[in-house]
């Protein structure tokens, strides 16, 4: 078993579309998320062949932790997915693959970002207001199994500040 991320190096890279590891997104998602996987397998297995959306991955070596995805518009992004193994949560996986989402982003010169959260989800919701994400409307009855309403955020892209500086993104790849 893969011990602390304290004790290994992660890696954060963009997903080539050509990999075929859908069946280990489908298993994070599977076991991370309270009502299992929002996608089947073969949903996962198109949406990652998708040559006009992007994926980063976190991986300890090539043991896939954690993965962010959405797609890039002209002016704003969507973010379909965000999910963190288990055994890895709590950890800041999931802040730096946010933060590369948005790197990306400002790269292009997005700078609006959208992403939809069960309702229920407190943790999600928490994490997502502490990087700077705003509610901006509820769609009732969006989710289904169980039903439940969806909570729309949106971040205007900004430069990250943590401490009082600049953030520094030249070390993204290696955490």
């Amino acid at each position: 078993m893969i011990g602390k991320i304290q004790e290994q190096r992660v890696s954060i890279r963009r997903y080539n579309f050509n990999e075929e590891k859908h069946d280990r997104f489908y298993d994070i998602a599977r076991q991370s998320f309270n009502f299992g996987s929002p996608w089947t397998v073969e949903q996962y297995q198109e949406t990652l062949a998708r040559e006009d959306l992007v994926f980063f991955v976190a991986e300890i070596e090539t043991h896939l932790i954690g993965y962010i995805g959405g797609k890039l518009f002209l002016d704003d992004a969507e973010v379909f997915t965000i999910v963190v193994s288990k055994e890895f949560q709590q950890q800041q996986v999931a802040h730096f693959l946010l933060n590369r989402f948005e790197e990306e982003c400002r790269s292009m010169k997005i700078d609006t970002i959208f992403l939809e959260v069960r309702e229920s989800n407190e943790i999600a919701r928490s994490f997502y207001l502490k990087n700077q994400f705003e509610v901006t409307e509820v769609r009732e009855n969006y989710y289904t199994h169980p039903s439940e309403n969806a909570i729309i955020m949106k971040s205007k892209s900004r430069e990250k500040e943590e401490h009082g500086q600049e953030a520094d993104f030249s070390d993204r790849d290696q955490l």
